[in-house]
């Protein structure tokens, strides 16, 4: 469900966007709505991250053309916390609200995953760390980095000052999967051969004890 984020891979800060106009370019005019969400309240309220997850365990990921009929809507939190299904957006903006009323520092991300697939989540920083959380994958206790690479936001969502602030972000994805290459194949150059001489030396005494075990039934056998 999260992963530190790690500035090779992923722009976690952002550039604030002064000028609301940027996200109508961009099609993410979604602050009225934005705004109404974090003013609406819900029927419960979760004391830390791990009730959360608990809950987002039970929810059903379900697209909202088959929801609703229509190519993107974004149920509020209070409506997707009775029904437990919705579709990225709906898992994304309940867990944002969620994470606000517990103190955190969070926001609401949008952007792609992979090929360019659109996609929601969140970012939340917990004792001076950053991390993913992708309430998505709940049932996942940490996103693997293999994976957590391919997450690009484009715009994300603060609220201070009791207002929505927004963030431009600039994926750095690229560097993170030229140092990861990298990484793999140092990986492979070292600390693969490492741990095979590891595994070969811890398995010399074992060599010799079933050696001396053989030597010691023939000679048995030789005399009986």
């Amino acid at each position: 469900m999260k992963a530190k984020a790690l500035p090779i891979f992923y722009d976690f800060d952002g550039k604030r966007i002064e000028n609301l106009e940027i996200l109508k370019k961009l099609n993410y005019d979604k602050a009225n709505v934005l705004y109404r969400i974090v003013l609406s309240e819900l029927n419960y309220y979760y004391h830390n991250i791990k009730e959360l997850k608990s809950f987002l365990v039970e929810c059903e990921y379900i697209e909202d053309s088959k929801q609703y009929g229509l190519e993107d809507y974004w149920m509020e939190p209070r409506h997707f916390e009775y029904k437990k299904k919705g579709d990225c957006e709906d898992f994304a903006l309940y867990t944002w609200k969620q994470l606000l009323r517990m103190g955190y520092e969070a926001r609401f991300v949008v952007g792609t995953v992979g090929k360019k697939k659109g996609h929601a989540w969140c970012t939340v920083i917990v004792d001076r760390k950053k991390y993913i959380v992708d309430p998505v994958l709940a049932k996942h206790s940490i996103i693997p980095i293999f994976v957590l690479k391919d997450y690009r936001p484009i715009v994300s969502v603060g609220y201070k000052w009791n207002k929505p602030i927004y963030y431009l972000h600039y994926s750095m994805n690229k560097i993170g999967y030229v140092i990861e290459v990298i990484c793999l194949i140092g990986r492979s150059i070292i600390i693969y051969p490492v741990m095979t001489a590891t595994f070969l030396v811890a398995l010399i005494p074992f060599l010799i004890l079933t050696k001396i075990k053989i030597s010691k039934i023939r000679y048995e056998r030789r005399w009986t």
